[in-house]
Parts: C-alpha cells; structure tokens; sequence
C-alpha cells in the first residue's frame, strides 16, 4: 500500500494502527514503514489506539496525525473499521477523499464497497483461508500428513476511489 500511496505522490503518509503487541499489526506497521524509508520520506507519523476503539479509533488517528503534520495527504489503516472512521472524520470536516486526505485499509471489510467513494484496500482473501484451514483440519482429523502446514494464500490490492 505504501508503493501506491507513493507511486500516487503522496509525501505525507501517516500509519493507524493498534497498540503493537498483536505479531499481525506489527508486521504491518513494520513494513509500512520500510516502504517509506526506502522512499525517503517520514516514517514517525504514527497512531496507535487500543483495539476496542474501532470506528472511534480512526477519527482519532487523523486528529492525531493531524497535530504532528498539518499537511497530511494519506492514511494507511490496519483495518477497514479505522479507515472508515477515518474517512467519517474528514466528511465531518468538509474534506473531500481522496481530494484532501486519501485513506485506505486493510480486510476488505463489506463495507469498503459501500462507503463513498469506496475504500482502497488489501484483501487478505478470506473465503481462501477459510477452505485452506478446513482442509488442514479435515487432514488432522484423518490423522493424515499434513505435507504443507505453512501455507501463504497471498493478498490483494483492491483498488476503489479513495485514493
């Protein structure tokens, strides 16, 4: 996400996540960072917020990134939920999105689609894990060997009009 954020000539980037004891936000947060570092550019516009915000967790990510860089240009959340906090805060202002602050998630939450004008996110292709960790467990109850216990299933960019 941050190659396209850049490819797109977003400077300002700003990263909303969780508090990072959870392995998955932190690997994200982690390689957020590389991406921007590799470009060049700063990489301590940070917000961390306990899980339980959620949509609250985003509107008080861009007030926060806001305060260290009034010239914010995008925001890259952990989750969709976040982002859609985002994207709320900066309708509540009157910011057009992409137009002032580009957002863009993680999930590809239901949601992403129907809130205007779409959220940009990484699929992390649901329905194709859940079928891989069936028939991990179907083979573990055959008592069969498992030849693949590690099994990456990728991700996907899915592009829409917030960015």
């Amino acid at each position: 996400m941050g190659e396209l954020m850049i490819g797109r000539g977003y400077r300002y980037i700003g990263f909303a996540g969780y508090e990072p004891r959870d392995l998955r936000f932190r690997e994200r947060q982690r390689g957020f960072q590389d991406v921007l570092e590799a470009a060049g550019l700063r990489t301590d516009l940070l917000f961390f917020g306990p899980e339980s915000l959620g949509f609250s967790g985003g509107r008080a990510a861009l007030d926060h990134l806001l305060g260290i860089e009034p010239n914010l240009q995008a925001i890259f959340c952990v989750t969709d939920i976040f982002a859609v906090g985002a994207m709320y805060e900066c309708m509540r202002r009157g910011w057009p999105v992409p137009e002032r602050l580009a957002v863009t998630g993680y999930g590809d939450y239901e949601i992403a689609a129907e809130v205007p004008p779409g959220l940009t996110t990484i699929s992390t292709r649901g329905y194709t894990i859940g079928t891989v960790a069936a028939k991990l467990l179907l083979a573990k109850a055959d008592r069969r060997t498992i030849e693949e216990p590690v099994q990456d299933v990728g991700f996907e960019m899915v592009l829409r009009g917030s960015i």
